[in-house]
């Protein structure tokens, strides 16, 4: 379900162009098609979640009726756990609508869900991927990507990753101390707070050095 929807996102971003690359079957920015096929894949998202939530909950009341398969972090996909969760969905697009990882906000609804730091951490990095991948796709498909420094960029991250994880297992081995990855999450929330603002404020100060207008809105498409 996953891959599907990786790929419908890869085609329909494909088919809907952007301002600076055109469509692959040349439909009009803003156009009726256009708000079609946007409308048609949020529908289609909302539909599989769901779908999915549905499976999840049926899942979990065979596990309560057998005993089968339970663990007291497991999440129970109604009332106010359920009203969380859709939070943190809407919480986490809106994030990554503005820039940031949708981990900074579903990653500590999780935490105070009782789900695991280990499982909180590694079910970010597994969401987060599937997005990123689609947006480089696309990005590569249409152009308008450095390979080169993308390359670049990637292969120090993923070295990066590689070590602090290693760091942060071994830590959590010697100490057993799982709650080192939450300190480790909110340092990461922490330097966001202050570098995202440090940095827009200095791009909107050179922009009103510019003259231009940081208070008016752009054009929708």
């Amino acid at each position: 379900m996953s891959g599907s929807l990786l790929a419908l996102l890869l085609l329909t971003n494909l088919m809907r162009g952007s301002s600076k690359n055109p469509s692959i079957i040349n439909i009009q920015k803003c156009g009726g098609l256009d708000w079609f096929l946007f409308s048609s894949f949020i529908m289609m998202c909302v539909a599989v979640c769901y779908l999915q939530v549905r499976r999840v909950q049926n899942n979990e009341r065979l596990k309560e009726i057998t005993n089968i398969g339970t663990h007291k972090s497991d999440i129970k996909y109604h009332g106010n756990s359920l009203v969380m969760l859709l939070l943190a969905g809407i919480g986490g697009g809106l994030a990554g609508a503005v820039g940031l990882g949708g981990a900074v906000v579903f990653g500590p609804i999780l935490l105070s869900l009782g789900v695991a730091p280990q499982t909180s951490a590694s079910t970010g990095m597994y969401m987060i991927m599937y997005s990123a991948f689609a947006n480089t796709l696309t990005f590569w498909l249409f152009g308008s990507l450095n390979t080169g420094y993308a390359l670049w960029i990637g292969i120090w991250s993923g070295l990066g990753i590689y070590f602090f994880l290693s760091v942060v297992a071994a830590m959590i081995k010697k100490y057993n101390r799982p709650s080192i990855v939450v300190f480790c999450l909110a340092g990461v929330i922490g330097v966001s707070a202050l570098v995202v603002p440090a940095v827009n404020t200095r791009a909107l100060m050179a922009t009103t050095a510019k003259g231009g207008n940081i208070w008016g809105f752009g054009q929708l498409c």
